[in-house]
């Protein structure tokens, strides 16, 4: 069942070991949303799907998986950590950002159940947390299939629906880092010499969601076989 807690509780997240959460982005939005997105019971409603869709990942190792929340707090994050159970973290501010969707959310929400159980590359090998761009390739190359016919009817295939999720969310990294939207049309085309362990750009986190939705292989802008 999905829980809530008190911002007064969520201030001892913060003691959290890096190698054993991680976040939607590393660069921290100063901006706190208090208007626009989704409606409180849409949040609600996403969760609760996705804490029963999940649910069996846990119990294949025998742990939980749970969503704790607070609607309240309109810092606009969510992170995923593993400690004796499988949590996400989820404040309201990153559903109630301008322009956010039911699906935009729930592409977030599929990116932290990623770190969770997106397998490999590994960023934290003791908790077996996926590193952020395969959290982002295994949301819309797994997750996204297995959630889209949950969600309520809109027009547009599951990939089409995909890509506009993807484009608010990667357009919401952009902004953070004051750098411009990524486009579908204008790929990242760097080679990564080595995997990249963290967040990778704006435009490469695009290029992976669609590679995703498309089956393709993860972009070498962060991934190195």
């Amino acid at each position: 069942m999905l829980r809530t807690f008190s911002v007064f509780i969520l201030c001892a997240i913060f003691v959290v070991p890096l190698d054993a959460a991680a976040t939607l982005d590393a660069a921290v939005p100063v901006l706190r949303f208090t208007d626009g997105g989704l409606t409180r019971a849409q949040f609600s409603q996403t969760m609760n799907m996705f804490e029963a869709v999940f649910a069996p990942y846990a119990a294949r190792d025998n742990r939980t998986f749970e969503i704790l929340s607070d609607w309240n707090e309109a810092w606009p994050q969510a992170f995923a950590r593993r400690w004796e159970t499988d949590h996400l973290i989820v404040y309201g501010g990153i559903a109630r950002i301008p322009g956010s969707t039911v699906d935009s959310f729930a592409l977030t929400l599929c990116h932290e159940v990623g770190h969770l159980y997106g397998g490999e590359p590994f960023g934290d090998e003791h908790n077996r947390m996926a590193v952020e761009g395969q959290a982002d390739y295994w949301a819309t190359s797994e997750c996204w299939e297995k959630i889209i016919h949950e969600l309520p009817l809109r027009e547009g295939s599951v990939s089409d629906r995909g890509v506009a999720a993807a484009i608010v969310l990667s357009a919401f990294f952009a902004a953070n880092r004051n750098l411009p939207a990524p486009r579908v049309e204008t790929p990242d085309t760097s080679v990564a010499e080595r995997t990249n362990l963290t967040h990778p750009l704006p435009q490469c986190r695009l290029d992976t969601y669609v590679a995703g939705l498309e089956m393709n292989e993860r972009p070498r802008c962060w991934w190195a076989p």
